[in-house]
């Protein structure tokens, strides 16, 4: 694969064939963007206005981020994952990451289905599931300059 891989609010996931841009992740995503830094090679992309606009939390999509090395969040809308080089910066999946991603998502979505393994995977999905339903919705608090925001 040389695309990128979408996991959308349902948690269902769509492969893009097309070698990623930004104007193709804000397609996929939303208006504004923002970069969930990942390792290897690999990086998350969320709508960074996903929670103002009311839109519903990705569950699956936080959970995979989360499992590839993301810091626990609810994200709101799709979330898409593609290549990364820090030079070339974005870049289309390489087949074995791809193949790490959509064994991840295999495993999220398997656990989140009642799926039973031996190494605990599944129970942490679960539990992360419902601390990322339950958890408040992130707020943004505008301080005017000079203002103390009161």
């Amino acid at each position: 694969m040389s695309g990128y891989l979408r996991v959308n609010v349902d948690g269902t996931l769509t492969e893009y064939t097309a070698e990623p841009t930004s104007d193709l992740i804000r397609q996929a995503i939303g208006d504004w963007w923002d970069m969930v830094h990942l390792p290897n090679g690999l990086m998350g992309w969320v709508d960074g206005d996903g929670h103002p606009k009311g839109l519903p939390r990705n569950v699956v999509g936080s959970i995979l981020l989360m499992a590839l090395g993301a810091a626990q969040m609810p994200y709101a809308g799709p979330v898409v994952i593609s290549g990364w080089h820090p030079t070339r910066e974005i870049t289309g999946l390489e087949v074995t990451r791809e193949q790490v991603v959509r064994a991840v998502y295999a495993r999220v979505c398997g656990a989140l289905a009642g799926v039973v393994d031996t190494d605990g995977f599944a129970d942490a999905v679960r539990e992360t599931a419902r601390e990322l339903q339950a958890a408040p919705t992130p707020a943004l608090r505008v301080v005017p300059l000079g203002g103390d925001g009161r």
